[in-house]
């Protein structure tokens, strides 16, 4: 029997195992697109948009103020969204070839461009709705700091930055962003301070790529060691040349690497002598370092980290914000 003579038979819908879930963060506003959305509201799956219809930016932003940061994909159309991807970076790719760009504005290209990637992998499983639409805000506090870094002509300094060094830049774009997370959640919402720790986050290494270490020199390990130590000077000996970077961006690249208890370098800082956006950012910064360099799976490492810091470590930062900064990064979900 046909379902037109039986009105009670409807076409069947698509299971879970059909569905394939991606980040709403990589799908384009305001163009058509060439596979269909689905959302997951009620439990159960419901077409949002179909092939060549547009995910109006009103649309777009309503998501993301309703915390909705996944969107579905049926599995038969996975490979339209795959090629709807390669095609955008394609297009990136073609821009960074037209010769009338300038330093600066490939530099912000690329960075941009990180972030986006990071800002998908760090925020994508956030679940817990009483922060996530906070985690949106920071975030994008966080990408306009580093826009207006990207603008600055200083931004030139990271033109001779050698390719090994992409590392040293993928690194500095995750702290900037878990930094400004912290801060925001932490009581620090003043956009000046965002941006501020934003940009820190951004050029806190730079010394790194300055630092005389070569794989044709033959340096003991404590020789390397003491070589690396003096990063943060170096950094700021960079960075105090360029009258338009503000003193408290400074300050915090040259504490980054101080403990509270006083072990740390370069001037074995002790306690509240620390500046308040400095405890916040050596928190992120340590977080990352141990994160990058800790074997087994995200979860793993991340659990791994904060264990580490809470107690072989735990007399480096400031006792007031360390369990819920480690909450934040772990505990609630934030960046697993």
């Amino acid at each position: 029997m046909s379902s037109k003579n039986n009105p009670g038979k409807s076409k069947k819908e698509p299971t879970l195992d059909q569905y394939k879930s991606v980040s709403l963060f990589s799908v384009m506003p305001d163009e058509p697109l060439p596979f269909s959305l689905a959302v997951y509201y009620q439990g159960k799956f419901v077409t949002y948009r179909t092939p060549g219809q547009v995910f109006e930016v009103s649309k777009y932003n309503r998501f993301i103020y309703k915390q909705i940061s996944k969107i579905y994909i049926l599995e038969d159309e996975i490979e339209a969204y795959d090629k709807y991807i390669q095609k955008k970076q394609d297009e990136e790719e073609e821009r960074m070839k037209d010769p009338t760009i300038t330093v600066e504005e490939e530099i912000n290209i690329q960075t941009v461009r990180q972030i986006d990637a990071v800002t998908r992998n760090l925020f994508i499983s956030v679940d817990d709705s009483s922060l996530q639409h906070n985690a949106v805000e920071v975030v994008n506090a966080a990408k306009e700091a580093v826009e207006k870094v990207c603008s600055k002509p200083y931004m030139r300094i990271f033109e001779s930055i050698p390719e090994k060094s992409n590392t040293v830049i993928s690194h500095s774009i995750r702290v900037s962003l878990m930094a400004t997370f912290l801060a925001y959640q932490l009581g620090f919402v003043n956009q000046i301070q965002l941006e501020r720790i934003a940009a820190a986050g951004i050029l806190h290494d730079i010394g790194k790529t300055k630092l005389p270490l070569s794989d044709d020199l033959e340096l003991t390990e404590e020789e390397e060691s003491e070589i690396m130590r003096r990063h943060p000077e170096v950094s700021c000996e960079i960075l105090k040349k360029i009258p338009q970077i503000p003193e408290e961006v400074l300050r915090i690249i040259i504490e980054h690497h101080e403990n509270r208890d006083g072990s740390g370098y370069p001037h074995g800082l002790r306690g509240l002598k620390m500046d308040g956006l400095s405890r916040v950012f050596v928190i992120a910064n340590t977080f990352d370092n141990l994160i990058s360099t800790l074997p087994g799976d995200r979860e793993t490492r991340y659990s791994q980290a904060a264990e580490t810091m809470k107690t072989k470590l735990r007399t480096h930062f400031d006792p007031t914000i360390l369990t819920r900064a480690l909450n934040l990064l772990v505990g609630q979900g934030r960046f697993k």
